[in-house]
């Protein structure tokens, strides 16, 4: 649910489910821009729906996720242009990594941590050494950015 929390926060529109053939159902009837999907699926796995999703709109960004750190499917998720992520994530993350994926430049161009790159922390313990560097925040917030674009 920390999925679907933090991206409903950020100003998606979220369909969850837990089932492979809900979820299947979903991808035909409207393709989703962004498909999260977990790894492991009870018989079937995430790259099944990673597939059907591309068949329905060959852009759709894709992240699958595992909670299972000894499971290494980076190169199987790669070659279908999707982010694989190990749980735990932050939030923080998660978003960063959706919104990479959504607004990339090509569908092939990979994603790959760090995910979030701003360096306001490091910006602010600098203002000290750098007195004429910008200080300030210099990026908005995921819902500013969705309100901009009259997405979500």
């Amino acid at each position: 649910m920390q999925v679907v929390d933090a991206l409903a926060h950020a100003g998606f529109e979220v369909t969850a489910t837990d089932r492979f053939d809900t979820a299947r159902r979903l991808i035909a009837a409207s393709p989703p821009a962004v498909l999260v999907t977990a790894l492991k699926l009870g018989e079937y796995n995430g790259l099944h729906l990673v597939l059907r999703a591309r068949v329905a709109a060959p852009h759709t960004a894709a992240l699958v996720t595992s909670t299972d750190p000894t499971l290494d499917f980076s190169r199987e998720v790669s070659q279908l242009g999707a982010t694989y992520l190990v749980h735990p994530v932050t939030s923080r993350d998660l978003l960063a990594c959706a919104l990479r994926l959504l607004f990339r430049k090509f569908p092939s161009e990979r994603v790959d941590p760090p995910f979030e790159r701003r360096v306001a922390e490091r910006r602010n313990r600098g203002a000290d050494h750098f007195p004429n560097r910008r200080v300030g925040e210099r990026r908005r917030d995921a819902h500013s950015l969705f309100q901009a674009l009259n997405v979500g």
